[in-house]
């Protein structure tokens, strides 16, 4: 999960995953290639075990 703050200068990520905002969003998209993939085959349950995703659930459910 990745975001820009509302009341600072930066980026909201993961610090101990990611080096950087870049990898970050690498990760990000990275996993929502795969559940567009897992969805397209109807495996929805494996969804949920993107490890990028894991913190995002409100994005799954929007995409």
């Amino acid at each position: 999960m990745i975001y820009k703050h509302k009341n600072k200068p930066g980026w909201y990520f993961d610090h101990e995953k990611y080096p950087d905002q870049q990898k970050a969003w690498e990760a990000f998209r990275s996993g929502m290639i795969e559940a567009f993939s897992i969805a397209e085959a109807g495996r929805w349950d494996e969804i949920d075990d993107i490890e990028a995703l894991r913190h995002g659930p409100a994005l799954r459910v929007k995409a």
